[in-house]
Parts: C-alpha cells; structure tokens; sequence
C-alpha cells in the first residue's frame, strides 16, 4: 500500500512537513516497523479510523486460548502432584485430568500476564 495516495493536507503542517512525514510513514512501512500510531495519524489523515485483529490461522480464539491455558495448567499441576506425592499427600485429590481442565478454567478467565510465555 502506497500511503501517499489518498492522504488530505494534515492541518497545521507545512508542505515540507507533510512531505516529510508521507516519506517517513513509507519508509517505515517497506521496512516493517511502522508504528500504530504512525498508522492511527495515517488513517485519520485519509478521513478513517485504524481497526486492528488478530485472526488466529487454526480454529476459534476460545479454542486456542484453552489449549494454551491446559498447557500452562498440566505443567503446573504435575509439578504439584509430584511435590504432594512426595509428602505422601495424595489422598482425596481430583484426578490429574480434573486438575488440569479446572485449574486450565481458572487461567483462561483470570489471563495472567504470563499466559502466552
């Protein structure tokens, strides 16, 4: 896309100025470093708005975040289990399987910060 092509005059800015900044919002966009508000001033040059997605490649977001919580959860659930196994504990607990798809629940609703490393 050529952001030169259908950007009004930006109030306040000086012909040079606005040659400026076309150059540099192309530049940065060939390169791949464009920035979202470089892209925000863009779209609001050209009269729009900026949306932005993620449109995940395989399957529906909740599914993908479920995978990635369950991920999480039977690290962490096993490495339970084995501490308590070791203290001899295990007595009255959840099967693992449980473990993990109600602490997986937990995750996905409370989105820690962590949740996608």
């Amino acid at each position: 896309m050529d952001v030169r092509r259908g950007i009004r005059p930006l109030s306040g800015l000086s012909a040079n100025g606005r040659s400026d900044w076309v150059w540099c919002l192309s530049r940065n966009e060939r390169a791949g470093t464009i920035s979202l508000n470089q892209l925000e001033k863009m779209a609001e040059a050209m009269g729009g708005k900026l949306v932005n997605a993620i449109i995940p490649r395989e399957g529906p977001v909740k599914e993908i975040v479920m995978a990635q919580a369950r991920k999480k959860a039977r690290r962490i659930v096993q490495c339970t289990r084995a501490h308590i196994a070791l203290e001899e504990q295990t007595e009255g607990l959840s099967s693992q399987e449980e473990m993990i798809e109600e602490f997986a629940s937990e995750t996905a609703r409370e989105m820690p910060r962590n949740f996608w490393k």
